[in-house]
């Protein structure tokens, strides 16, 4: 969807799934499949961060789960988007 709809950059579409990935994993470890996800668990994914640089990788990671998520609903796959009630993690100046 991303290269055909968006025309998204192959680099692009490579960092998207190696975050959807991580994010995976970090569920599987509490037993939880991806797609699957509440808002609550991304909320914890995403407040490993600290640093700045930790901040914008956290706000990359967010941009792609806000892409897979939205996708999910729009396909009818989810009936909800847990990333909706999320705000980007704040990066340092």
């Amino acid at each position: 969807m991303m290269r055909a709809e968006r025309g998204s950059a192959s680099n692009t579409i490579e960092s998207y799934r190696r975050d959807l990935d991580h994010l995976a994993g970090s569920l599987a470890t509490g037993g939880i499949r991806l797609r699957h996800a509440a808002t609550d668990d991304l909320r914890r994914y995403l407040s490993g961060g600290k640093s700045g640089a930790a901040a914008r990788s956290m706000a990359r990671r967010l941009s792609a789960f806000r892409q897979f998520f939205r996708f999910l609903v729009s396909e009818g796959r989810r009936d909800t988007d847990p990333t909706a009630q999320l705000d980007s993690p704040r990066q340092g100046a």
